[in-house]
């Protein structure tokens, strides 16, 4: 659409560039992940110089998925799966000084 004073405006839900269909290509999924993203990161720098032991991972866990269960009744994600255990904090990522958060978000 051409607009006076904004020159050409493109009106769509989608993203300008598309190889593979996926919700990905939906400019509202796009920008609510980025959403996710930024809060996540605002959430784990409270955790910073904390010891990567099962108390601190569980209060990780809980506080993410506390905001994950506030995004999906808010109808931003379908499901989710936070993972923050054994499985992918081995005890060389420990012994590293560092952890490991797996989101996995669904969109449908």
């Amino acid at each position: 659409v051409k607009r006076r004073g904004f020159g050409i405006t493109v009106f769509t839900n989608n993203t300008a560039y598309q190889r593979v269909s996926s919700a990905l290509n939906n400019a509202h999924v796009r920008d609510n992940l980025s959403t996710i993203e930024r809060d996540i990161e605002q959430i784990l720098i409270n955790f910073l110089f904390d010891f990567n032991d099962d108390i601190t991972r569980l209060r990780v866990k809980t506080i993410l998925e506390n905001y994950m269960d506030s995004v999906t009744n808010a109808k931003g994600v379908s499901s989710y799966e936070v993972i923050i255990d054994s499985s992918n904090n081995t005890n060389e990522v420990i012994e590293a000084n560092t952890a490991i958060v797996d989101s996995l978000i669904d969109w449908q």
